[in-house]
């Protein structure tokens, strides 16, 4: 009587284990453009240097210049050029980038003098 309710319980409780074993959840996007930095900016040099030779010459990267300025980028930045599929819209970043970098920085704000501000001690 018993071996009839323990082969489908034994059958049911090894697929439940199986199943539920752990899975790694693939890595981030951004975590992977990090690792892989180095690679990518080698491919999407190679990949883009020709075209960029042949814009117009004030608009023009060679091999160098480009190198450098996709090592230069932010993750999210790399990863939008990886993912891009024409120099309009790799040069498009690689502006942005630079006007962003004419732009001041906000100045830094003092936390206030210790003996003239209002100050909170914890009475014990």
């Amino acid at each position: 009587m018993f071996r009839p309710v323990l082969a489908p319980l034994l059958v049911v409780l090894s697929a439940f284990l199986v199943n539920s074993s752990p899975r790694a959840e693939p890595p981030a996007p951004l975590f992977v453009v990090e690792q892989q930095r180095s690679a990518l900016v080698t491919r999407l040099d190679s990949q883009w240097s020709d075209a960029f030779a042949g814009l117009p010459s004030d608009r023009r990267l060679t091999h160098e210049p480009l190198s450098s300025a996709l090592w230069a980028l932010r993750l999210d930045r790399l990863f939008a050029v990886a993912m891009a599929g024409e120099v309009e819209a790799i040069e498009a970043v690689l502006v942005e980038v630079r006007q962003n970098a004419r732009k001041p920085r906000a100045a830094a704000k003092a936390l206030g003098d210790a003996t003239a501000d209002l100050a909170y001690t914890l009475a014990r």
